[in-house]
């Protein structure tokens, strides 16, 4: 059980951080005014800065980075629970595997799609 846990939270901090980073790429070609940026982060409490709620307004529903982000951290809920009630049920072994590699595929190849069309992965 241990080991499945820490495999989907490893690879929860690592599409947490890679989300955030395409975040922080991301909003400033959309404000260009780097004070009014800075203005909008002053004063941030967690759960500000946790939801990009100050953000709102200006990041689109639809961004594929936006959206990632919270399938991750509501995946990575999901899948402790699940690992919990298979390991209470004494059936986790079988599907280890399924539950170690179910983050990476889905959410990895959305922020690589992201990154791809922000242009992170062209030579300059």
């Amino acid at each position: 059980m241990w080991s499945i846990l820490l495999v989907v939270t490893l690879s929860f901090l690592l599409l947490f951080f890679l989300t955030r980073g395409l975040m922080a790429i991301y909003l400033p070609t959309v404000i260009k005014n780097r004070r009014h940026r800075e203005d909008r982060k002053k004063g941030q409490s967690f759960w500000d800065w946790f939801t990009y709620r100050r953000f709102r307004d200006v990041i689109p529903k639809r961004e594929i980075a936006y959206v990632t982000y919270f399938i991750n951290i509501a995946l990575f809920f999901v899948l402790v629970i699940a690992t919990v009630i298979l390991e209470l049920c004494n059936t986790a072994e079988p599907y280890r595997q399924i539950i170690c590699s179910i983050q990476m595929p889905v959410i990895g190849f959305l922020l690589f799609v992201r990154g791809a069309s922000l242009g992170i992965y062209r030579k300059k």
